[in-house]
């Protein structure tokens, strides 16, 4: 399981806990899901392609995948709460912090010594589970938005994560939680 997929049970334990149904989520008049889940599926395309095709294509499908995203966000904001806008605000800043390293460096850097705190094999950063990433080094830009926290974990939660991770992990954190509690008619206040 997915470090993101682990965040989102936690919010829906959190949401249910106070009070929520996952059923109040499904009311929200969401317009234009689709760009989403295409947005998604773009980024899953990325290593299923060869390593050459990857590093040209990298910037430009990411690109299209947040373009989709904001699309999306934009023509939503209208039928969310004040929380709900909050919780997606988080996820919006912590996805462009990771877009914006991911631009600038045609990758996500990540460090060699940082996947060895966490036990990850660090010779060949770009391949496998690692795909969107590059190694971090002197010419990197903006470091510090790379992934560079450890998380030692357990199995698929042992990763290195950004500062924009976290963001946006925070963002699902309020985001779940608020829809889940909220009722039908209040999601377009």
């Amino acid at each position: 399981m997915s470090l993101v997929a682990t965040v989102v049970l936690l919010a829906v334990a959190i949401g249910y806990a106070a009070g929520g149904r996952l059923r109040h989520i499904a009311q929200i008049p969401f317009r234009r899901i689709w760009m989403v889940w295409i947005a998604f599926l773009l980024q899953f395309l990325l290593p299923f392609l060869d390593e050459s095709t990857r590093r040209t294509l990298r910037v430009p499908i990411l690109a299209v995948a947040f373009v989709l995203a904001m699309w999306w966000i934009v023509g939503t904001w209208p039928v969310l709460t004040r929380w709900l806008r909050a919780g997606l605000v988080l996820v919006v800043v912590g996805w462009a912090m990771n877009f914006t390293v991911i631009a600038l460096n045609n990758g996500m850097p990540v460090s060699a010594e940082t996947l060895d705190r966490v036990g990850l094999p660090s010779d060949n950063i770009e391949s496998g589970d690692l795909n969107k990433h590059v190694t971090l080094d002197d010419d990197t830009l903006l470091p510090w938005l790379g992934d560079m926290i450890p998380l030692p974990l357990a199995g698929p939660l042992r990763k290195a994560i950004s500062l924009g991770d976290v963001v946006m992990l925070l963002g699902l954190l309020v985001f779940i939680p608020v829809g889940m509690r909220q009722e039908p008619d209040e999601a377009t206040a």
